[in-house]
């Protein structure tokens, strides 16, 4: 018999040939590799789309007409002195407090005309330091101590100033502190779209003994200067208290500010040296009177 040759004839109609053993797990693997493709691109297309609603977001936020005033870049407040430079996001430092919070505290001068001994008139009178508060109405207010603006009762003419963005103003005294307090609010008139914002402020139920504060005022009338120390407790007075600090205060000192190192918040304002006493040694007992009375209209009475 001769040797059995292959058909070269196609395969009958209807017939299907053999899939290969890999075909199937091929098909199921490419299947669930466009199916994971698929899940990852419609995940990171849904987060896109979510950090980008939030940064909008954010930007509407600041820019809402019911923001506040917009406030300059601390190289823009570099360029222009009137603004004190915006403070960084971390606790401050004695350095930055001085920096940022010198510019709310200014020279004042009152001076009147007396007669000496020989009757001659002569200019009489004394300095201290005030604190910013506001802008309103095309007026500046500052807050004083009260024995800083007081002359005697028989005087009839009298020379208030007051040193404000390095220029002299006249002021005028508008009220005065009531049950006892040292305090004046002072007014000038004064207009200035670059005008500071208001001080941040801190109550006395946020105060702790043993934090870190820095007293700025006119020491000595010898221009504004800078002493620190801490709030060293609380003196118990007729209606409320006072801060205590050991933070130095001089003459001139009066009607400065006390502020808190770690954020610049106003404590109060600067009041009584710790003087001296028979027979005692007194050091670094110095007082503030709190923000909370400042800010609070029972404390006040018009001029």
């Amino acid at each position: 018999m001769g040797k059995a040759v292959p058909s070269s004839l196609p395969p009958p109609a209807g017939h299907k040939a053999a899939k290969p053993v890999w075909f199937w797990p091929a098909i199921i693997l490419s299947s669930t590799v466009c199916i994971l493709i698929g899940v990852v691109f419609v995940y990171m297309s849904a987060t896109s789309r979510s950090a980008t609603a939030r940064v909008g977001d954010s930007a509407t936020d600041i820019s809402s007409p019911t923001t506040s005033a917009k406030t300059p870049s601390t190289t823009d407040a570099a360029r222009d002195k009137s603004i004190p430079p915006i403070a960084p996001q971390h606790d401050l430092n004695n350095e930055e407090i001085a920096n940022l919070k010198s510019p709310y505290v200014v020279k004042i001068s009152t001076r009147w005309f007396d007669v000496d001994k020989e009757g001659k008139q002569i200019l009489v009178g004394g300095n201290g330091s005030g604190v910013l508060i506001k802008h309103e109405n095309g007026h500046a207010y500052f807050v004083t101590n009260r024995h800083v603006v007081a002359v005697p009762d028989n005087i009839e003419e009298v020379k208030y100033s007051l040193n404000f963005m390095g220029a002299d103003h006249p002021f005028e005294v508008v009220k005065l502190g009531r049950y006892d307090l040292d305090l004046a609010m002072l007014r000038i008139e004064y207009s200035d779209a670059k005008a500071q914002p208001p001080l941040n402020s801190v109550k006395l139920e946020n105060l702790k003994p043993g934090q870190e504060c820095v007293a700025i005022g006119n020491a000595l009338g010898q221009g504004i200067s800078v002493t620190t120390g801490v709030i060293s407790a609380f003196d118990e007075w007729e209606a409320g208290k006072y801060v205590r600090t050991s933070a130095p205060i001089s003459s001139g000192n009066s009607g400065g500010g006390l502020f808190r190192t770690k954020d610049g918040a106003l404590i109060g304002i600067t009041t009584l040296g710790s003087g001296s006493a028979p027979g005692k040694v007194i050091q670094n007992v110095n007082r503030a009177i709190p923000m909370d009375y400042v800010l609070s209209d029972l404390f006040w009475e018009n001029f």
